[in-house]
Parts: C-alpha cells; structure tokens; sequence
C-alpha cells in the first residue's frame, strides 16, 4: 500500500492506493425534463448491481417517479437510497 503525500502541501488529505484497499460505489440515477430515458436508466441500474455497486440514489423529478422508484426497487434488491425512503419501506410491505 502506497500513502503519497507532499510534505510541501498543507491542506493535504492523503489517501491509500494499492491492495486490500476498497472503493465506494456510488450510483446517481433518474429522470429529469431534459433527460426522460427511464430504459436508460433501469440498465444503469442493472449495472450497478452487477457491479456491486454500495448505493444506487435516485434523484427523479420528473415523470412518472413513482412507478420508476418501483421499478428500480425491484432491480436493485434494497440497494436503492433516495428522498423517499419511507415509500421505499411501505413498497417492500407491498402497501
């Protein structure tokens, strides 16, 4: 594992790169106004759940958001972290 730093630098903020080592995977999805491809999206979310992805936030504000949360619940399996995680609960419940 490597630390690199610049003892010259004073608002460092080091970070380790090498093995054993982890990455976070963040996965920002939705659909907007100016970008409506909901197919789009469900294979961005597909991939990140193949990638294991950490989380997968949908920031939709527009259209059906709804049923697109819906259906990125039942790709993601419970990955999914957005602005209404209380539907995310009653949906699971099947309420």
């Amino acid at each position: 594992m490597v630390i690199p730093a610049n003892k010259k630098h004073f608002s460092l903020h080091p970070c380790g790169i090498g093995r054993g080592l982890k990455t976070k995977i963040n996965v920002n999805i939705g659909v907007s106004k100016d970008c409506c491809d909901v197919e789009s999206e469900m294979e961005k979310a597909r991939y990140a759940v193949e990638l294991k992805a950490d989380a997968i936030m949908d920031l939709s504000c527009y259209g059906k958001t709804g049923e697109f949360r819906r259906r990125l619940v039942e790709i993601s399996g419970g990955h999914w972290n957005g602005p209404h995680l209380r539907r995310r609960r009653l949906l699971r419940q099947g309420t």
